[in-house]
């Protein structure tokens, strides 16, 4: 019984360490990597196409749906498309739907994708995103400050957490870092948490529960850990990714790197098992009752 408890519970602990649930990152051009949560540096999965206008060609955001185990990819302001891929391997699953928005922030809560789009800078619209047909439901409109768009969101289970370009930041300017926001999924009421003191252009919560966000501006390519109380920013290190000019890392989600395993191939058939017989066919079962039979009748 102890061997069977024993192969019980190593047959679990495989089971359970096959799932691995990384952050990944993508950059402005396209490069889909993942994060080391101790370093910062990013390993390359592969590189997602632009399907539309090559001087438009990029990405704003990407976001991973837990449930259905699908990721999209916003592209870039011009092209207003919502881009479905697989994120095993960066490849395009599908095309893309318009969504004709500037969508920079997107995040699924409890299996619905929620998004904020510019309407002009300094004013967005909080609102609902059908990824399958692109149609949008406002929530609210909201203005944050000049020149201050939301360039990220994150769900954490309870909470619905913004951040911001920090306004002037997005010229470069480190004085006006991204700010760390809650909002009301139900209402689109926004509360501040504090400066990142950090320019992000996405934000996601990692397999560990921390929130991090991806630089862009003066910090591009960068990875930070913020802190959800105070939103202080503390600098992971460098991905290797979304470096040159007008690049950074336009969006983080976190998803499952599990693959499947291979099904097995189904056992060989068994040989089939001979019945012993005896003389005239009949099966030796059948024989040995008759003789017991006769045997017991001539001891009468």
């Amino acid at each position: 019984m102890k061997r069977l408890i024993l192969a019980g519970c190593l047959l679990t602990g495989a089971v359970e360490s096959m799932a691995q649930e990384l952050l990944h990152g993508m950059d402005v051009q396209g490069n889909l990597f993942t994060v080391d949560l101790n370093t910062g540096a990013g390993t390359l999965v592969g590189v997602l196409d632009f399907p539309g206008n090559a001087i438009l060609a990029g990405y704003n955001e990407i976001v991973h749906d837990p449930d259905s185990e699908r990721s999209y990819a916003q592209e870039r302001d011009g092209n207003f498309r919502l881009q479905p891929f697989d994120h095993i391997s960066g490849n395009a699953l599908g095309p893309a739907v318009d969504d004709d928005g500037s969508w920079h922030a997107l995040e699924f809560v409890d299996g619905t994708l929620y998004g904020v789009y510019f309407t002009q800078s300094g004013d967005s619209n909080f609102a609902t995103l059908d990824p399958a047909t692109g149609e949008p439901t406002d929530i609210a409109n909201f203005s944050l400050g000049v020149q201050v768009n939301v360039t990220g969101l994150a769900w954490d289970g309870a909470v619905l957490y913004a951040i911001t370009n920090g306004g002037a930041a997005q010229q470069g300017s480190p004085q006006n870092p991204s700010v760390l926001y809650q909002i009301d999924p139900l209402s689109g009421a926004t509360a501040e948490i504090g400066p990142t003191g950090m320019r992000a252009g996405g934000m996601a919560f990692g397999p560990d529960g921390q929130l991090y966000a991806g630089g862009t501006g003066p910090n591009r390519g960068e990875i930070w850990r913020l802190d959800t109380f105070t939103g202080a920013g503390v600098l992971l290190g460098a991905t290797g990714f979304g470096q040159g000019q007008g690049n950074g890392i336009g969006g983080l989600m976190t998803a499952d790197r599990t693959v499947p395993p291979p099904v097995p191939p189904p056992p060989p058939p068994r040989p089939a098992v001979g019945v012993p017989a005896v003389q005239g066919g009949i099966p030796w079962l059948v024989a040995v009752f008759l003789i017991t039979g006769l045997w017991r009748t001539g001891r009468r």
